[in-house]
């Protein structure tokens, strides 16, 4: 009896579970629907990219010296030739008496070194000289033996590289005692500047002599802007001693500014240079920047993605069009998105991308008609971020499934949401 009784009970739960199914599909699946479209689809790429400054320089120091504190701050607006930093000649070392003692030890040993190189260049000439006498007179009729022709062309190629030997000698020791005398002659001046310097400051006439010129003034270098445009970052504000190639200012242009994006290699063989650009993505509320690509990098470069895949992109050049103006608070290094116009397909049949789904190698959509949702399947073209043109399965106005669930079937009762 126990049996019989689960028996009914378990038909008479699958008979309220079919009962309450055909009730539920009677009524339909709440479904979101697409009207097919027809107009022009544009193929497009979006990407990342940063504004450039056009005219971008960097200041560097030319020479060495006594760098003038810079005034100048990020953002200033500079014209063409505007003095921007001031470089004074460095500053002599003070050197000691000591120092001046060793200067001249140091020019009393050139020219001993001077005097031995010469006595042993004198040397070698004369040695020379007398391989030559004695070649000369290797035929003269004698008792005494005499040595070989080719034994005296020897010695005189060695008494030849003797010689010159001596002679580099010679012109080592005069570049040595120059440069002694040069540093004397140095620390003699200095000396004597200070010597005057002194009996000046002492003087109780000094107020009829006329003031002596600074040191240096006309050795500064004036370092002027070879652009019209901006400031766009202080590297070295401070004063102090810099060194040639030290970089102080970087310029640019804000007015003009041009977009680089980095676009993956794959989706950079479909650019062409005057691709149409859409820039926006920085923030404000202007409307997207119109332009066009001028130049397209041809050496790709790695990087790393923010999902850690390793990637290969080129920098793709734009600029805006000539009616664009730039929003004013746009700078050099900011962010933005850009979409490039690939190509575009006038008069083509559209369906959202969410509508299809992939089954057995080909593609499908749940075409909606007198509320009953049939599976078919249509012939793709071309698409973009948001839609696909159709070939052959659709036509216009009809009504498709978005994002169709698992549970809807072929004939399957809907309803619109």
């Amino acid at each position: 009896m126990k049996i019989v009784r689960w028996l009914v009970f378990c038909l008479v739960v699958v008979g309220m579970i079919a009962v309450a199914n055909s009730y539920w599909l009677r009524q339909g699946i709440v479904v979101d629907v697409a009207s097919v479209t027809r107009g022009t689809l544009v193929e497009s790429l979006s990407c990342q990219g940063f504004t450039e400054g056009t005219d971008f320089e960097t200041l560097i120091a030319p020479t060495a010296g006594q760098l003038e504190r810079i005034t100048w701050q990020s953002g200033d607006v500079i014209s063409k030739q505007s003095i921007l930093a001031t470089i004074n000649p460095p500053v002599a070392n003070l050197l000691d008496e000591r120092s001046a003692k060793v200067a001249k030890s140091r020019v009393q040993a050139a020219e001993s070194e001077l005097r031995r190189a010469e006595l042993t260049r004198d040397s070698a000439d004369v040695n020379l000289k007398q391989v030559q006498k004695r070649k000369t007179n290797v035929t003269t009729p004698n008792t005494q033996p005499r040595p070989s022709s080719s034994d005296l062309e020897a010695e005189e190629q060695s008494r030849k590289l003797e010689l010159d030997a001596a002679g580099f000698a010679v012109d080592r020791a005069r570049y040595e005692l120059a440069a002694a005398r040069a540093q004397l002659g140095s620390i003699s001046n200095e000396t004597n500047t200070k010597e005057t310097n002194a009996s000046t400051d002492d003087d109780s006439n000094a107020e009829t002599k006329e003031p002596a010129d600074t040191p240096g003034e006309e050795q500064k270098v004036v370092l002027r802007s070879p652009i019209q445009g901006h400031i766009l970052r202080v590297l070295r504000s401070d004063s102090g001693v810099v060194v040639p190639g030290t970089p102080l200012l970087e310029l640019g242009n804000l007015k003009t500014l041009e977009f680089v994006f980095e676009v993956v290699t794959v989706e950079a063989v479909q650019l062409t240079i005057g691709t149409r650009v859409e820039i926006g993505g920085w923030g404000g509320e202007v409307n997207s920047i119109l332009g066009s690509i001028v130049q397209i990098d041809r050496s790709a470069k790695r990087r790393i993605s923010s999902l850690g895949v390793e990637e290969q992109t080129v920098s793709v050049h734009v600029k805006a069009n000539n009616n664009q103006d730039i929003p004013v608070g746009l700078g050099h290094g900011f962010k933005i998105e850009g979409r490039f116009l690939i190509r575009e397909t006038p008069d083509t049949l559209k369906v959202p991308i969410g509508a299809l789904f992939r089954e057995n190698g080909g593609w499908y959509v749940f075409r909606v008609q007198k509320g009953l949702a049939f599976k078919t399947r249509v012939e793709v073209g071309r698409k973009n971020d948001q839609d696909f043109s159709i070939k052959s399965g659709l036509a216009d106005y009809d009504l498709v499934v978005l994002f169709p669930e698992n549970r809807i079937q072929n004939g399957q009762p809907v309803r619109f949401r």
